[in-house]
């Protein structure tokens, strides 16, 4: 129910060599608590962090960022309600959202990025194909005009089965 709350702030860059645009997204919940390891960040909040990540990944590729509170150790009286957390088998590519041991999802925004990057490669590709295909159709249609230079169909017959053969893979 918070995934449609979440708004997102178009600001400007404030690193000089990346003029590149940021979005931040404001949460309509408090910021992520996040415990600092060195150069990493550990969330305590997975449930908060797979909302963000959701609405991150609706405006992919554009970078996002969000406010997060963070701290260079656990207080001693939630080390052991928090100590559980601090396990990864992704390297933080993907979250396990659970509560109290009871796992509700697994979410991997990497897997979500690539399945995008996907798509959008598998449109280019498809639109260049396209071309590759209707140019040995229009050679096999131009050829009794003698403008190919071929002396015979074969070459454009074989452009077409193998471009078509190309996107039969693609897709």
């Amino acid at each position: 129910p918070a995934l449609p709350k979440i708004k997102p702030i178009q600001r400007p860059s404030d690193d000089p060599d990346d003029p590149e645009d940021v979005v931040e997204l404001v949460p309509p919940f408090a910021p992520i608590h996040c415990l600092r390891k060195g150069e990493e960040l550990w969330s305590l909040d997975n449930r908060r962090l797979y909302a963000m990540q959701l609405a991150a990944m609706e405006l992919w590729p554009q970078r996002c960022c969000i406010r997060v509170l963070s701290r260079d150790r656990l207080p001693r009286h939630k080390f052991k309600t928090q100590y559980r957390k601090f396990s990864t088998t992704s390297e933080g590519t993907a979250i396990s959202v659970c509560a109290r041991y009871q796992q509700f999802d697994t979410w991997s925004w990497f897997e979500r990025a690539v399945e995008l990057e996907w798509y959008s490669f598998s449109q280019r590709l498809g639109s260049m194909l396209l071309a590759f295909m209707v140019a040995p159709v229009l050679g096999a249609l131009l050829f009794r005009t003698g403008m190919t230079g071929f002396a015979s169909r074969v070459p454009l017959v074989v452009g077409f089965v193998i471009t078509f053969a190309a996107d039969f893979v693609r897709q």
